[in-house]
């Protein structure tokens, strides 16, 4: 099958099932492995229409973590070998342990995040996403100059770069893992969510999130909904 256009995304995606995965698409209203609606959780204290509102470009995405931002394929390149491609690397990489995540904010937006304040541990888990940026690389299709120009706006001198060699400028010592949660939220309604992301994630937070498998998401027809494609477990190194 070629591309015809379609983006893919490498991702982290919960447990298919797991109750953080039911969670997330709850939070969202979106199931982004099947691509369907589901209910929208509504928190108490804000209001439906903006939690609605707030949450629309994090639904389209799906309930995830990018491990390598969405692109398009090598011109020539069809979706079978860069499947195989992802499943030849998930078997020889180690699953990673995030340890406990919880809600944080970045900057204007909530998302899951990890816990841990160990800078080894951190760093670790740079070097890990860092090579799944890395080992797909030769499949990401260049970015054309007025793209590159549009993304770049407000980014600093080393994002820029990164942009410019990885495709995304939060990669290598930039990248946080993040699930995200909402749009930029006004500073005034934040305790509000994030008392809320508390309440609604905590039971699916009571052990450690494991990387255990990762996931490729294409986006058919962009600007259009990502969904799962496919999901390969992580082998043993």
């Amino acid at each position: 099958m070629m591309t015809n256009g379609a983006r893919y995304a490498i991702y982290f995606v919960p447990e298919h099932g797991s109750m953080l995965a039911r969670r997330g698409a709850s939070w969202l209203g979106r199931n982004a492995v099947t691509g369907e609606a589901v209910e929208q959780h509504r928190p108490g204290g804000i209001d439906p229409a903006t939690f609605a509102e707030k949450t629309e470009s994090a639904r389209r995405y799906g309930f995830h973590a990018t491990l390598k931002a969405p692109m398009r394929l090598t011109p020539g390149v069809s979706e079978r070998p860069f499947r195989a491609a992802v499943a030849e690397y998930a078997a020889r990489v180690r699953p990673f342990d995030l340890g406990p995540l919880s809600p944080k904010w970045i900057g204007a937006f909530l998302a899951l995040t990890p816990d841990s304040a160990d800078p080894e541990h951190m760093r670790a888990l740079k070097d890990w996403a860092f090579g799944v940026v890395r080992g797909l690389e030769p499949f990401r299709a260049p970015m054309p100059g007025e793209e590159f120009e549009r993304r770049a706006r407000g980014l600093d001198d080393r994002q820029r770069q990164l942009l410019e060699r990885w495709g995304y400028p939060y990669v290598c010592d930039e990248f946080r893992f993040h699930m995200t949660l909402s749009a930029p939220v006004p500073e005034a309604e934040r305790s509000a969510w994030r008392a809320a992301a508390d309440r609604w994630f905590a039971p699916a937070l009571a052990q450690d999130v494991v990387i255990d498998a990762i996931s490729i998401a294409v986006e058919r027809d962009p600007p259009g909904p990502f969904v799962e494609l496919a999901r390969y477990p992580l082998g043993d190194g």
